[in-house]
C-alpha cells in the first residue's frame, strides 16, 4: 500500500517589530532574508500584517503578536511615532506583550541605547522611575518640557523610553538566576543585525525544535516573564499603516 505524502508543515510566523525611523532599508534586507530562509513575515513597513476593517491599526499590530510564533524585535534610539497620551508607544506595546507570550523571541538594540543606560546607572538611576524622579529634579517632569529636552537631543535618542524597552527585554526587575529568554544582542551597524538575523534564523528545523522545547516547559497558558500591562486603543474603522 502507498504511502500517504505527509502535509508540509506551515510556515512559521515571525513578527518583526520596529520603528521604522532611520532603519527602513535595514527592515527590507531583513524582510528579505527571513523570506529566503521560508518565514511568513508579518512587518507594518512592509505592509504584510494582516489587517481587519474593524480594527485601529496599532490593534492589529497587537494581533499580530498574538498569533505570530516568532518575534524579533529592534530597539533603535528611535522610539517612535505611534504614540497616545498616557500610553507606551506601540512597538513598545508589542514587546510588552510578547514577553507575556510562550514563544521564542530575538531582540537586537543599538549600542546607544545600551550607552545611555549606564551613564543613568552611573548618576544611580536604575529603573524607570529613578530616571523619572531625575527628569523631575531638573526641571523636565512636565510633559511639554519633558518633550522639548527630548527634541533638543533627539540625534542621541529621541525618547528615554527605548532605556525602558532594553530592561524589559533584559528581564532587569526579574533576579538574575531566574531570567530567561533574556539575550539582547547589541549592535552598532547594520551589517550586525543582518549577520546576527542570518545566524539565527536560517535553520529553520532548529527554529522549530525551540518552539518545541519552550512550549513543554511553558504552562499551558500565561506568561514567560513577570506580567506587564498592555494597553490598546479602542476599535475604529480607519485604515492606515501604524506610525513607527
Amino acid at each position: 500500500m502507498a504511502k500517504r505524502a505527509s502535509t508540509p508543515a506551515r510556515r512559521l510566523r515571525i513578527m518583526v517589530s520596529s520603528t521604522v525611523h532611520d532603519i527602513a532599508p535595514l527592515l527590507e534586507q531583513i524582510f528579505g532574508i527571513l523570506e529566503s530562509f521560508d518565514y511568513e513575515v508579518w512587518m507594518s513597513h512592509m505592509g504584510t500584517i494582516p489587517n481587519y476593517s474593524g480594527n485601529h491599526a496599532w490593534t492589529d499590530c497587537l494581533e499580530a503578536v498574538k498569533n505570530c510564533d516568532l518575534f524579533l524585535s529592534i530597539i533603535t534610539p528611535r522610539y517612535g511615532s505611534g504614540v497616545a497620551d498616557g500610553q507606551h508607544g506601540i512597538t513598545h506595546q508589542e514587546l510588552e506583550l510578547a514577553m507575556q507570550r510562550p514563544i521564542p523571541r530575538w531582540v537586537v538594540a543599538h549600542e546607544r541605547v545600551k550607552i545611555a543606560r549606564a551613564v543613568f546607572r552611573k548618576l544611580g538611576k536604575d529603573s524607570s522611575a529613578a530616571r523619572g524622579e531625575l527628569f523631575n529634579i531638573l526641571g523636565f517632569g512636565a510633559g511639554e518640557e519633558y518633550k522639548k529636552m527630548v527634541r533638543r537631543d533627539s540625534d542621541i535618542i529621541d525618547d528615554f523610553r527605548v532605556i525602558d524597552m532594553y530592561e524589559l527585554a533584559t528581564q532587569h526587575g526579574i533576579p538574575i538566576e531566574n531570567r530567561v529568554g533574556n539575550w539582547v544582542q547589541e549592535f552598532k551597524q547594520p551589517d550586525d543585525v543582518r549577520r546576527y538575523v542570518s545566524a539565527q534564523f536560517h535553520d529553520v528545523a532548529r527554529v522549530r525544535d525551540n518552539i518545541a522545547r519552550i512550549a513543554s516547559a511553558s504552562p499551558a497558558s500565561g506568561p514567560t516573564t513577570t506580567s506587564t500591562r498592555t494597553s490598546t486603543k479602542g476599535s475604529t474603522t480607519k485604515k492606515s499603516r501604524p506610525s513607527k
